[in-house]
């Protein structure tokens, strides 16, 4: 899915470990550490493109 692309990139390029998995709710997108859900958005919201730097929900999930 293009729309995590970005999320992906900011996320790695911070150092973060990124793996996705697909989960029942297809237009759920969340983080998880240590089994718990740190933050979640709509993947429909998410910006495609700028490598993730842009788009406002990428910079707070990091």
């Amino acid at each position: 899915e293009k729309k995590i692309e970005g999320l992906k990139g900011i996320l790695g390029s911070s150092g973060f470990t990124v793996v996705t998995h697909k989960i029942q709710n297809r237009d759920a997108c969340q983080l998880i550490i240590d089994s718990k859900v740190v933050w979640s958005c709509n993947i429909t919201t998410l910006q495609t493109g700028g490598g993730g730097k842009e788009d406002p929900l990428c910079l707070e999930a990091l």
